[in-house]
């Protein structure tokens, strides 16, 4: 999986990539991708937990992002009201 920021947001490798508003680049390889900046995604999801879900966070390095998860509780929508 392969993966850029884009102003602060994680974008990750779709069917096209357009390049400098001109440049269109369809169904790009992976060199083509990482050409224009995209890097490796690297991590793993942790375990299912029953009453949580999990939540990654990203972070970026000079060739990679890495990506760890944390759970975050399922709240009832009952238990807001």
């Amino acid at each position: 999986m392969l993966a850029i920021f884009e102003n602060g947001h994680i974008k990750f490798a779709s069917g096209k990539i357009i390049r400098n508003g001109n440049e269109i680049i369809v169904n790009p390889r992976e060199e083509d991708f990482i050409r224009v900046g995209y890097k490796p995604v690297i991590g793993e999801r942790l375990k299912e937990k029953d009453g949580y879900y999990q939540v990654p966070e990203y972070t970026e390095e000079e060739d990679k992002i890495i990506v760890n998860y944390h759970y975050e509780e399922i709240v009832d929508e009952e238990t807001i009201a």
